[in-house]
């Protein structure tokens, strides 16, 4: 028993570890016809968490929120997709593809946002932009995320 517990402190203190390294990021509310929030990411290396924290099952809860566009940090439109956010810890995901219909995301981007954005979607300048062309069913990364429509 206490091998388990000592397993499951180690593990926990590294998805901790992980979790501070996400990219930081500032929100605001764009006065034009749009209302999309806008998120600056700062220039740091991308860091991915496997698992949401703020869940109760360990997956991040993805919910359509409009429309998103992200910006390179040449200031390049790089994506003009999908938003999705998570219900529990607010991660944002920008695709190319809808990840509710499509198993390939394509281009996408991720920060944390650290409240709710708007329904309408959001724009994210600096962003690192990855791509992802394979399946996200038989990804160990993209299996810790469940994608809804819907707030």
């Amino acid at each position: 028993m206490k091998r388990y517990f000592k397993c499951l402190s180690a593990v926990l203190f590294t998805i901790m570890m992980m979790l501070q390294s996400i990219l930081p990021t500032s929100a605001e509310v764009l006065n034009n016809d749009e209302n999309l929030t806008v998120l600056y990411a700062e220039d740091v290396a991308p860091c991915f968490d496997i698992t949401c924290m703020a869940s109760p099952i360990g997956k991040h809860n993805m919910k359509s929120n409009g429309i998103g566009k992200a910006y390179n940090s040449s200031g390049n439109l790089e994506i003009d997709g999908y938003c999705y956010q998570c219900s529990y810890c607010y991660l944002v995901l920008i695709s190319e593809r809808d990840p509710c219909y499509q198993y390939s995301l394509g281009k996408y981007a991720t920060t944390m946002a650290y409240e709710p954005i708007g329904t309408y979607g959001c724009v994210l300048y600096n962003a690192a932009i990855n791509a992802f062309y394979g399946d996200r069913r038989q990804d160990s990364y993209w299996q810790g995320f469940q994608f809804s429509k819907g707030l």
